[in-house]
C-alpha cells in the first residue's frame, strides 16, 4: 500500500496505470459503515481489475476551521487499520487547506477522472465535496454514470461524531 499526499492542483501526477475504484471519506475511527463501504469497494475492485483506493483528507474542513483536532485516532494510526484489515493500492490524502477548500465541485471530479483514473466510487449517501460542499451524490451519478456510482445510506446509529463524544463505546467492530 502506498499512502500519497494530494493537493489537487494539476501538477499532482501519477503512475496509474489501470482504473482506480475508489471509496471517499474521513474513515475516522473505522465503525462497522467504514468496514461495509471498504468491503464493497474493495471487492468492486477485484472485479473489475482495477485499483482499490481510498480517498480521505488530513483534516475534516470544520475541524480546519476552527484549529481543533476532533479525531478519535491519528490519521497514522487509521491508515494502519485500513491497511490491515482491507490492504489497498492506495490511500490518496488531500491536504486539507484553503486553496482544497475553494476548488469547485467541477475540478475535484475532473480530478478524479483525469488525474487519478477514477472509475466507480463507493460512498456514503451524506457525501459532499467542493466549495461550500456544493457537491452531491447526483453530481457523481450524472458525472460518472448511474452504474459507476455506489451509495450507502447513511446509518446514524454508526457515526464518527456520536463515536467522538462517546468514545467509551468505540472499538474496531468486528465481524
Amino acid at each position: 500500500m502506498e499512502i500519497i499526499k494530494i493537493h489537487l492542483l494539476k501538477n499532482d501526477n501519477f503512475n496509474i496505470k489501470k482504473s482506480n475504484i475508489i471509496t471517499i471519506g474521513f474513515f475516522d475511527g473505522m465503525h462497522k459503515m467504514h468496514k461495509k463501504i471498504l468491503k464493497k469497494t474493495k471487492k468492486i475492485a477485484k472485479k473489475n481489475k482495477g485499483y482499490f483506493s481510498v480517498i480521505t483528507f488530513s483534516k475534516k474542513i470544520r475541524n480546519f476551521f476552527r484549529k481543533e483536532n476532533g479525531q478519535i485516532f491519528s490519521r497514522k494510526r487509521n491508515y494502519q487499520l485500513i491497511e490491515s484489515k482491507f490492504q489497498p493500492d492506495f490511500i490518496f490524502e488531500i491536504q486539507t487547506d484553503l486553496q482544497v477548500i475553494h476548488q469547485s465541485k467541477l475540478t475535484f471530479m475532473m480530478y478524479l477522472k483525469n488525474i487519478l483514473h477514477v472509475e466507480k466510487i463507493v460512498i456514503g449517501s451524506d457525501f459532499k465535496f467542493g466549495y461550500k460542499a456544493l457537491g452531491t451524490t447526483e453530481d457523481l451519478i450524472h458525472f460518472f454514470g448511474n452504474e459507476n456510482i455506489y451509495i450507502f445510506k447513511r446509518n446514524n446509529r454508526y457515526s464518527s461524531s456520536k463515536l467522538l463524544k462517546n468514545t467509551n463505546k468505540f472499538a474496531w467492530i468486528k465481524d
